[in-house]
């Protein structure tokens, strides 16, 4: 087996192991501990309401996520963000789009 060849089934594996983590505390530990389903659903309402349905969303009606996501007040928020240090982010693409979901969590 190639080295590049296990690379990529490590980072499959790594990929797998870190979704089933992320599926078992999105639809087991937090309704388990907050007696139903998550209270930050209700913020995402527009767009799905729900990790099954955000994701179904994504994909049926980008532009209505997209439309949630680049409204004035979410650019004003992003803008603060990255304006302080002078956009020093944009010289590192990878560290952008590593940052890039926990940015739509909160733009959302």
């Amino acid at each position: 087996m190639s080295f590049r060849l296990r690379v990529t089934a490590l980072i499959a594996v790594a990929v797998a192991v870190a979704s089933i983590g992320a599926a078992v505390a999105i639809y087991v530990v937090v309704p388990h501990f907050s007696g139903g389903a998550s209270s930050f659903y209700s913020r995402y309402s527009e767009v799905g309401g729900s990790p099954g349905g955000m994701l179904k969303s994504a994909f049926t009606h980008p532009f209505r996520v997209l439309g949630h996501a680049v409204g004035g007040r979410d650019l004003h928020y992003i803008g603060e963000l990255v304006l302080p240090l002078g956009a020093v982010c944009v010289l590192a693409p990878a560290t952008l789009v590593a940052a890039l979901p926990e940015l739509l969590l909160n733009v959302l």
